[in-house]
């Protein structure tokens, strides 16, 4: 009885720890070939990002990733820590969909581009699917996740360098 009590107790800590895992960073950020940059602007930009599936892809890793993809890029030459820039960057994580088996994910994201007057020049509606053939429960969410997030800043990036500022 107390081993399976033990047992019990070793599972339920695994599950809640399966469960809590987060995106990995690296797994968020398109590669180069995946972004299909128009124009690279000069200027810096504050970046923000609200919302997101806290279970596997929150909204620091998100912020995170698409300010990596917006200097690596270069469409922003540098993103600012301040909201006293050129421009500031809003997004927000509208819908995080998926389907029922986890396989495939969908983010509904609106991305709205302020200048320094807080005049919006850009915004529009963004999204990226994600897809997992991962037979593992966690993993094939997390995946299926963080393509969706690295499909949806692809997007949203090669949006932004089609702009002329």
């Amino acid at each position: 009885m107390k081993h399976i009590t033990v047992l019990g107790i070793t599972l339920l800590v695994l599950l809640i720890v399966g469960c809590s895992t987060t995106s990995r960073l690296e797994e968020l950020v398109p590669p180069a070939e995946e972004l299909a940059i128009t124009n690279k602007h000069s200027a810096s930009v504050h970046v923000s990002v609200i919302g997101g599936d806290m279970r596997y892809t929150d909204s620091n890793h998100f912020e995170t990733a698409l300010i990596q993809s917006l200097v690596e890029s270069g469409v922003f030459s540098s993103t600012v820590n301040r909201e006293d820039t050129k421009y500031k960057l809003s997004v927000i994580i509208l819908k995080f969909d998926r389907s029922g088996m986890g396989y495939e994910y969908y983010i509904t994201s609106k991305w709205i581009l302020q200048n320094s007057d807080d005049v919006i020049v850009w915004s529009d509606i963004v999204g990226g699917n994600g897809y997992s053939s991962n037979l593992g429960g966690i993993a094939r969410h997390r995946a299926a996740s963080e393509g969706a997030s690295r499909a949806t800043i692809a997007n949203g990036v090669s949006e932004l360098s089609k702009l002329t500022l």
